[in-house]
């Protein structure tokens, strides 16, 4: 047995979509709770408003996020840095230099490492003769060139150059934070 009759399902639908809460709603016609009118409602297929207003926001929300550009990285960073080993690797010298550096001898221990050095390490971490390399470092690296020859590779392109250093988790987007975007 229901309380509500179709007179006072039509005033409930005229009351809801002119906002007035439910526990109003309750009291004017004489509804058993706000639970009563909640539940009619939704079986009428009636959203709550804020449900609809913060499904908005967030279909803009993301529609906006969507149309921004990613934020990229220092471009020149990644190019300077990327042509400065792309140099080195071209440089017959270094190859030779590499071939002939078989029996690489740790020449710096990590006290006595210096802004100029080359920190490429030598041996195993912790045991007896570990050190770095010491040689004078490439221009923006952090190896020596003959190191840096070994270390990076420039054959193969980076997948994502321009990638973006924050991202929003679109979905993690709290129902606070759609409010206040709605403004409500």
């Amino acid at each position: 047995m229901s309380f509500c009759s179709d007179e006072k399902t039509d005033d409930m639908r005229g009351l809801w979509s002119e906002g007035h809460c439910a526990s109003a709603i309750a009291t004017r016609i004489g509804a058993p709770s706000r639970n009563a009118v909640i539940g009619k409602l939704h079986r009428l297929g009636l959203q709550r408003r804020e449900v609809v207003r913060i499904k908005t926001a967030l279909k803009a929300f993301t529609k906006a996020f969507k149309a921004k550009k990613p934020n990229t990285v220092k471009l020149s960073e990644v190019i300077s840095r990327h042509s400065a080993v792309a140099k080195i690797k071209s440089d017959l010298a270094v190859q030779k230099a590499i071939e002939q550096r078989p029996d690489d001898v740790a020449r710096v221990t990590f006290d006595e490492l210096e802004s100029h050095h080359c920190r490429y390490p030598i041996g195993e971490t912790g045991q007896e003769g570990f050190g770095f390399c010491g040689d004078q470092k490439a221009e923006g690296l952090p190896y020596c060139a003959c190191h840096a020859a070994l270390c990076f590779d420039t054959a193969r392109p980076r997948a994502r150059i321009g990638a973006p250093r924050e991202t929003v988790n679109r979905s993690a987007i709290s129902v606070h934070t759609a409010r206040h975007l709605v403004g409500a």
